[in-house]
């Protein structure tokens, strides 16, 4: 007997795919909201736009230094158990936030939603590798990524409609009924199979891996507002490389490595997605952050508006990711990938050179054209990573994961220096002074032009790096340097 299918996957296996949607779309969701909110979070803590980019920067960075422990979690315990914990955990995580009295609890609340987002990320692709077969793989990481869309797309009309008609607490309160369902629907309809408890878990490295990303984010971050001869800064980048080679040490030495180094330096096409992978994510961070800064100036402080605008630049990836999938599928990955990231990138160099005489009906336009260039790119490029995947499926799964987290991470982080510093020379005032409501739209479209422009650098070294799939071909699975 025949089992029914839908777009060639059985349908008990599309409940795997779901499960890869909830994960994506429950953080991107989180991602936006927090994004655009950081404006008038800084208003209403009172301080500066690069030390508000923390309450991002936070849950971000756990989640980066512990993505690779999650993910042998997933393998060790079984990644559906990873998820409901992670799920339940940012649940309460957003109930804490909505409580907060002042900064100082508002962080310590969003560390404590990276310590459950890192749950809910990191079995996403591994849910999806282990249920569709690879000739429609492309579908279901597009159904993924259009559920990530949805998060990027309804990300700034809530936060917009929350702070223009309630208070900054709604923007942690009013998600609460969604992780609660999403909960209930991976109960329901998701089977969870027992992991290998067998296999050891590299603690030492998750916490090197932090301290290395912790620190150079810092120094970045912290860079901008406090100068760079500041002790602080000066002090994080010394760190940072002496916490990457003591992970490198570690990972050599381990029985069970969180970053297995020798697959990801031998198989060219597995490290030049996980390299495309970090850019693309930290152009696609970083576009919403200054575009929220952007519209609003333009329009004058009307955030509800202001989030619809902004909602633009995901409607692309909302509408277009299966059909991209299935386009991936079709015609093969590679030019895909290239051509996606170069319109990515060109549309945002366009916004940072034509920012402040631009009308909001061409930035609306070349929001949607970065949009679409990013879900061109974004299945081309996971199906590529997913083809040259090592067997350890799960901790493969989380190095996707963590190479896209931390090109979010470099997105906030990059994005909000660059807009302080430029900002803050342009208006005159000292950086730590320069947050929205303190500056001249002068001044804040000096800052989003600067942003725009730093970030989309990375995205030109991003596409260098994809054009050397056509040195030598990549297309077998098995191909090595």
């Amino acid at each position: 007997m025949t089992k029914f299918q839908l777009l060639g996957i059985p349908t008990r296996n599309w409940m795997a795919v779901i499960a890869a949607a909830i994960t994506a779309f429950t953080t991107t969701l989180d991602i936006q909201v927090i994004a655009f909110g950081l404006g008038p979070l800084a208003d209403a803590f009172e301080v500066d736009t690069s030390l508000v980019a923390w309450v991002s920067l936070l849950s971000l960075l756990f989640t980066v230094g512990f993505m690779l422990t999650a993910g042998s979690f997933g393998d060790r315990f079984g990644r559906v158990q990873v998820l409901v914990f992670g799920l339940m955990f940012t649940t309460v995580a957003l109930a804490a936030s909505a409580f907060c009295q002042n900064f100082t609890q508002l962080l310590i609340t969003r560390l404590v939603h990276g310590i459950g987002n890192v749950f809910v990320v990191a079995p996403g692709v591994a849910l999806i590798v282990g249920a569709v077969p690879k000739s429609h793989r492309g579908v279901a990481l597009g159904v993924q990524g259009m559920a990530a869309g949805v998060g990027y797309f309804g990300g700034p009309i809530l936060a917009g409609w929350a702070l223009e008609t309630l208070d900054w607490r709604a923007l942690f309160y009013l998600r609460i009924p969604i992780h609660l369902t999403s909960i209930l629907l991976v109960f329901l309809f998701l089977r969870a199979p027992k992991g290998n408890s067998n296999l050891p878990i590299d603690f030492l490295g998750s916490v090197l891996s932090m301290l290395a990303f912790g620190s150079l984010t810092l120094a970045i971050n912290q860079g901008g507002r406090l100068g760079w001869d500041h002790p602080l800064p000066i002090l994080c980048a010394f760190l940072t490389p002496l916490f990457l080679f003591g992970l490198i040490i570690v990972e050599k030495s381990t029985a069970a490595p969180i970053l297995d180094l020798q697959q990801l330096i031998k198989v060219k096409s597995y490290w030049i997605g996980i390299v495309t992978h970090f850019s693309t994510y930290h152009i696609q961070t970083g576009i919403p952050i200054l575009s929220a800064l952007l519209v609003t100036s333009k329009m004058q402080g009307n955030l509800t508006q202001a989030g619809i605008v902004v909602a633009v630049y995901p409607l692309a990836r909302v509408i277009l990711s299966p059909f991209s999938g299935w386009m991936s599928d079709k015609l093969g990955t590679h030019k895909m990938i290239v051509w996606g990231l170069a319109l990515l990138t060109i549309s945002t160099f366009s916004i940072g050179i034509f920012a402040s005489s631009m009308n909001l009906t061409l930035v609306m336009l070349l929001l949607l054209l970065a949009g679409m260039g990013f879900v061109i790119w974004e299945p081309a490029n996971q199906g590529a990573i997913v083809a040259s995947i090592p067997n350890n499926v799960g901790t493969a799964s989380s190095m996707v994961a963590l190479s896209r987290h931390l090109g979010i991470v470099s997105g906030v982080t990059v994005a909000t220096a660059a807009f302080v510093t430029a900002a803050s020379k342009a208006s005159g005032v000292e950086a730590d002074l320069a947050r929205p409501s303190a500056l001249e739209q002068s001044a804040i479209l000096a800052g989003v032009e600067t942003g725009f422009i730093v970030i989309a650098i990375i995205g030109l070294v991003g596409l260098a790096v994809s054009a050397l799939r056509f040195i030598g071909g990549t297309n077998s699975r098995s191909e090595t340097l």
